[in-house]
């Protein structure tokens, strides 16, 4: 099962770090608007960047939410060139919120997880070190998280039930 994990104080948050050995998928909901972001283990601070404000980056240490996995439901998928997304991909966001959907999409740089933004023109947007940069789809450097199930009908079941939990 797929869930999303509340970290509300910075002993949260440290209690996170010291479990993990690479960055990991988090989520800020912000006025009602599901934002991709990351923690960063060695920084012990979450990043984001607000779709609402392409060129701000906000670092928090609580007030966000981690991505838990447990049962492996959940795979990174390299980005398809032709096919900017695959079917079975995890949206970030209900589409409504921005009147676009959102990805998670990540990078690996020296051996290290970067997560961000993927918007569906396929501009993949993410904070590394106070720059925010930006990939396209042609960049092969980058993938998208996608549900591991082979059937389209169970993913959809799947994203209904995800959307229907509230943050």
């Amino acid at each position: 099962m797929v869930s999303w994990i509340s970290i509300m104080s910075d002993e949260d948050l440290a209690s996170l770090c010291a479990t993990l050995t690479n960055n990991c998928v988090a989520m800020l909901s912000i006025n009602d608007i599901r934002v991709p972001g990351y923690v960063s283990v060695e920084e012990k601070f979450a990043f984001f960047v607000l779709p609402q404000q392409p060129h701000k980056i906000v670092k928090i240490r609580s007030g966000f939410f981690v991505l838990e996995d447990a049962e492996g439901n959940l795979e990174w998928q390299a980005q398809n060139e032709e096919h900017v997304f695959p079917f079975n991909a995890y949206l970030a966001n209900d589409p409504a919120e921005l009147n676009t959907p959102l990805y998670f999409g990540r990078v690996e740089i020296d051996g290290i997880y970067f997560v961000g933004a993927v918007y569906e023109n396929g501009t993949f947007r993410l904070p590394i070190s106070g720059i925010i940069y930006d990939l396209d789809r042609s960049d092969e450097m980058h993938s998208i998280l996608v549900w591991k199930t082979a059937c389209k009908t169970d993913v959809q079941d799947l994203e209904n039930r995800m959307n229907a939990v509230s943050l």
